[in-house]
């Protein structure tokens, strides 16, 4: 019973996200194929669009082996709103009218001595806003 149980919660998860890893894979695939492709990026609010991107690439990387694919971005509504508020598109202050739950993120941060440090932690808006308003932090997903 536990298995079934086990079993169920997965299938369910796969079915939620079955249109995320389609596309998240069809977007690797016509990287490989179609070189002269300039930009292939997937826009998605779940966080697992940007684990499913990964993985499909590296398992097409062994397919492929012989090929250079075209890099697959991913870009999430929390990037989004950062590169519309570094941009002067959108104001900083109206970030709590589009970003309504603490999520989780990853980015990226300059440190005093240069160095790049990746950072992926729980973020409210408070937090974020201090994010979007550091120049050395960049919204990776």
């Amino acid at each position: 019973m536990a298995n079934f149980r086990r079993d169920a919660i997965n299938w369910k998860d796969k079915k939620k996200n079955a249109g995320e890893v389609s596309i998240t894979i069809l977007a690797e695939i016509v990287s490989w194929y179609y070189p002269e492709t300039k930009t292939l990026t997937v826009y998605s609010q779940d966080r697992d669009t940007y684990e499913f991107q990964r993985k499909a690439e590296a398992d097409l990387r062994d397919v492929f082996a012989s090929r250079i694919p075209v890099p697959v971005s991913c870009k999430s509504n929390d990037a989004i709103l950062c590169q519309l508020v570094k941009d002067g598109k959108m104001s900083i202050e109206d970030i709590d009218d589009y970003r309504k739950d603490m999520r989780k993120i990853t980015y990226s941060k300059e440190q005093d001595d240069h160095s790049i440090i990746l950072v992926t932690e729980l973020v409210d808006n408070e937090l974020f806003e201090q994010l979007v308003a550091d120049k050395t932090v960049r919204i990776i997903f």
